[in-house]
């Protein structure tokens, strides 16, 4: 994500909130943590699947899926899954197979949404 986003109104806004909840945290400091707060990590492209990625989460369909990093990877990777070609997708499954505990995953993520 790039930093044209502290430019938007609502980021100025939230800005100002946390300067007036802080006292005494600068301007700067305060787009500095609200940047920190919601840049995107950058994933490697190909993306691990979920068992690598997050070995203690050690089932599909599971909460640690919904909540916390566990849902932040999962919003990112469902996406750039369903964004492969259908060769890309059948060679990345072939290097990947599913674990038995994530069998059905990738036939949940290739439907269309």
């Amino acid at each position: 994500m790039t930093e044209d986003r502290k430019e938007h109104p609502g980021f100025t806004h939230v800005v100002r909130l946390l300067m007036q909840s802080q006292p005494g945290l600068s301007e700067e400091d305060a787009r500095r943590q609200l940047l920190a707060r919601t840049k995107t990590p950058d994933y490697p492209d190909p993306m691990p699947p979920l068992w690598e990625m997050f070995p203690h989460i050690d089932r599909w369909p599971s909460m640690g899926w919904r909540m916390g990093p566990g849902e932040d990877y999962f919003d990112a990777y469902a996406p750039w899954f369903r964004g492969l070609s259908k060769e890309e997708r059948q060679a990345y499954i072939e290097r990947r197979p599913e674990p038995g505990s994530f069998e059905g995953l990738y036939d949940f993520l290739a439907k269309p949404r």
